[in-house]
């Protein structure tokens, strides 16, 4: 019956996902981008192309050489620079993600937990409960003393958690060590969408804001890669873990050479001095530093943008003396961020619920379940060293995928993106689940079509549910609320991870792997029509734009 139920929901879904993909490929999309991102009066560039001709004084003549080009490479090249300076956190929340897996075959062993299945449990989850409390922390923390120091502060948790993980003589002080490491994920994860949209010009916010997903996958990659090279040299589990330190250590370093969000410097400026700061911060990240002239009329549109996002309120003299509500105390009083919030948080419960963490975190499992070691027995790898084979292989497609996003995220917009992939994450999990019907011992093709279903539910992941709960909640509030919003939105993201991580292997053991999977594609369907009513499109639009209005799907819409 199972079987069949799979198969049945395998064929609802291929005809939506056909017609969705067939109508985001259609041309139409990257005419429909360039007028999107053509000469608005809210653009960077745009004004940094009409103020290009009239330089040549103060700066050594860069306005009066640089072509519109020069100018947008720069500031590319300096958003660039930021993203990836700043997801180096990303990189260590997949890492941290990955490694555990592989580790636990060493750690169970060295102490004794074959017998303590809970504490194997807490092993896995300590790190998402730290981080449920990492989201709380930073709400305030990013908005007191800045984006910039705020990651500087998750920096030196990381390198303290790595040294402590791989160093701990006990259970006690390993567990401690990932709840830190966890508080570390947490503040990351809160600051490193909001510092990058801030930071980000409005035409390529969505392509730099893909980076921290493609920096979660590629730390995922590496921790199944180095858990493969470990098992098969037999190399203890500290160095896997203890490996988190390099990361650390860079993004330490590229912190401390990157500017400060000019929008909260904006939001704390009190002197001409304090708007002065944002004004070299803002120069700095459109590539021209030496030029900071360029960006003023940018930073006063900024600075406009601010102003006109305070609530809205009859009583003007009550409103005057307590001034604009700030973080939860905007969300909570404000019912267009409520709104907005409610969206944020069910895309990220939608993250968690179609499977993508289940999957993570079991991937080695389930593919020994479905009789993938057996495609590499013939070069001699033992069971656990093909399973981690096999799962980094089943990794490496979502890199290719993530830059195909970069690509798309700008130009078909997010809303489009779920409209087309989350039906395609239905198909391979239904897939998926069917695969469990046909097993046989000694057939391959099921092992064949389990991997090839992993590798494009990764695929379709990244190009979807993987970047864009972040991204949009990221965009969707004012500067204000911004920071308290992405912590209610992330910590719905690490809620539902800790609950599918802890109820996966029960469910799976009472039901069968085949049951749950069908769950999970029944929950794309769910995300799929809720996509369709509820969740505006961003793309292309300043955060000032976006963050005016009452917060309804027509407001956020720009396409």
């Amino acid at each position: 019956p199972m079987s069949r139920a799979g198969l049945l929901l395998l064929l609802l879904l291929l005809p939506a996902a056909g017609r969705a993909l067939g109508e985001a490929l259609r041309p139409q999309y990257p005419k429909a981008s360039c007028k999107a991102s053509g000469s608005r009066p809210g653009s960077s560039l745009d004004r940094l192309r009409w103020k290009a001709p009239r330089g040549g004084g103060g700066g050594g003549g860069l306005a009066a050489t640089a072509t519109p080009m020069d100018l947008d490479q720069r500031s590319r090249r300096a958003g660039s620079v930021v993203a990836v300076s700043a997801a180096l956190g990303s990189l260590l929340q997949g890492f941290d993600t990955g490694i555990i897996g592989g580790a636990l075959l060493f750690i169970i062993p060295e102490f004794q937990l074959a017998d303590r299945p809970y504490l194997q449990g807490l092993m896995v989850t300590s790190s998402t409960m730290g981080a449920i409390g990492g989201t709380v922390l930073a709400s305030k923390l990013s908005d007191a003393i800045g984006r910039r120091s705020t990651l500087l502060s998750a920096s030196s948790l990381f390198i303290t958690s790595s040294l402590l993980m791989a160093w701990a003589p006990n259970v006690n002080v390993l567990l401690g060590a990932r709840a830190m490491m966890g508080l570390a994920i947490g503040q990351a994860s809160s600051v490193v969408p909001v510092y990058i949209a801030e930071c980000a010009d409005a035409k390529q916010r969505g392509a730099l804001a893909t980076i921290p997903q493609l920096c979660i996958s590629s730390g995922i990659m590496l921790a199944y890669t180095v858990a493969f090279v470990a098992t098969m040299l037999n190399k203890s589990w500290r160095l896997m873990v203890g490996l988190a330190l390099v990361p650390s250590l860079l993004q330490c370093l590229c912190l401390l050479m990157l500017p400060e969000s000019p929008r909260w410097l904006l939001s704390r400026a009190k002197t001409p001095e304090d708007r002065d700061k944002a004004l070299h911060a803002l120069a700095w990240l459109r590539g021209v530093k030496d030029q900071p002239d360029l960006v003023a009329q940018e930073l006063a549109t900024i600075e406009e943008g601010l102003q006109q996002t305070a609530p809205r309120t009859t009583d003007k003299a009550a409103a005057e003396a307590r001034g604009p509500r700030q973080g939860w105390g905007a969300l909570l009083h404000e019912k267009a961020l409520r709104q907005r919030l409610a969206v944020c948080m069910t895309l990220q419960m939608f993250q968690q619920v179609t499977g993508i963490n289940a999957v993570v975190y079991f991937t080695p499992q389930i593919l020994k379940e479905a009789g993938v070691p057996q495609l590499f027995s013939r070069i001699g790898l033992t069971e656990n060293s093909a399973s981690l084979l096999a799962t980094a292989l089943a990794y490496m497609p979502k890199i290719p995928a993530l830059f195909f996003a970069m690509s798309l995220m700008d130009r078909m917009g997010r809303r489009r993106l779920l409209q087309v992939f989350v039906p395609l994450m239905g198909v391979c999990l239904a897939s998926l689940c069917s695969v469990f019907s046909f097993m046989q011992p000694g057939a391959a093709i099921p092992g064949v079509v389990a991997l090839i279903s992993i590798c494009l539910y990764g695929s379709f992941f990244v190009l979807s549910l993987g970047p864009i709960p972040n991204i949009i909640s990221a965009e969707l509030f004012p500067l204000r609320a911004r920071s308290a919003a992405m912590a209610g939105s992330l910590g719905s993201q690490f809620v539902f991870n800790t609950l599918v991580g802890m109820a996966f292997p029960i469910l799976r053991h009472t039901f069968g792997t085949q049951v749950v999977f069908g769950g999970f594609a029944t929950m794309c369907v769910l995300c799929w029509l809720y996509v369709n009513r509820f969740v505006p499109e961003t793309r292309g639009a300043s955060l000032e734009d976006l963050t005016e209005g009452d917060g309804g799907k027509g407001s956020a819409a720009t396409a």
